[in-house]
């Protein structure tokens, strides 16, 4: 370990999370990366200079990817956000350095494979599950905020995959079911049906997805309170991302 990338994992740019840094070596430097949410998650350590920049990304977990073949830096950004009380759906990140040295980061949707382990969001418990539509690529989720706070979102919310039934679950933690009549009319290209029911204080979506179907992308969005609703948008391949290979 060198001694710029030391001084990252124990000095003062990652208090308190020695156990949680990381380092991945790329084509220029080091990526040093923290598993826990904070003001600074990374950072690019030069191989030529032992300077290090942190990277602007959001203000929560981010995994770094792989090196992209123009020389980005490519991390998968996670919730919770720093504070620990919002958990966006996952994006990814492209981090780019500019002529000064310092970088520039862009968002782009993550896609998910069916079969992704751990992918989670949403963190506002208390919700009610108003609403199942259709939506131009997948399924809408409209929920109705019962406990009005300092933030809107959606429930902790956990993916799950049955390979066998092609089914995909969504597991809303803290949760009430409302009057979501017309499940049974939901289908379209991507979906074959559409249930959902209560267990305890929870509620779980089942959905049965067409056969072609092997990706998913999300975005939690707030169109006026006190409703917030969850798109998520199905594909037979993830597209090419904004920013190339």
């Amino acid at each position: 370990m060198s001694a710029a990338v030391e001084y990252l994992a124990k000095g003062s740019l990652f208090p308190s999370a020695n156990d949680a840094v990381s380092q991945t070596k790329v084509a220029n430097g080091v990526v040093v990366s923290i598993s826990v949410p904070g003001p600074i998650t990374a950072a690019f350590v030069s191989a030529a200079t032992g300077q290090w920049v942190g990277l602007p990304l959001g203000f929560a977990v981010n995994t770094f990817e792989r090196e992209t073949s123009s020389g980005g830096l490519l991390f998968l950004t996670q919730g919770p956000m720093d504070d620990g009380t919002y958990s966006p759906f996952p994006e990814q990140e492209l981090c780019s350095s500019e002529a000064d040295g310092s970088f520039k980061c862009q968002q782009g949707p993550a896609y998910f494979a069916l079969t992704a382990q751990n992918v989670h969001f949403g963190s506002k418990p208390g919700e009610s599950l108003a609403s199942v539509t259709s939506a131009v690529y997948g399924l809408r989720f409209v929920f109705g905020n019962l406990q009005y706070a300092d933030y809107l979102s959606i429930p902790p919310t956990t993916v799950h995959y049955s390979p066998a039934e092609k089914m995909l679950s969504l597991d809303f933690a803290n949760t009430t079911l409302g009057d979501v009549s017309g499940l049974s009319t939901l289908h379209s290209q991507y979906v074959e049906s559409v249930s959902a029911a209560a267990s305890g204080n929870d509620v779980t979506v089942s959905i049965r997805l067409a056969s072609d179907v092997a990706y998913y992308t999300g975005s939690i969005n707030v169109p006026a309170s006190p409703t917030v609703y969850l798109e998520l948008d199905f594909a037979t391949a993830p597209p090419a991302p904004p920013w190339g290979p």
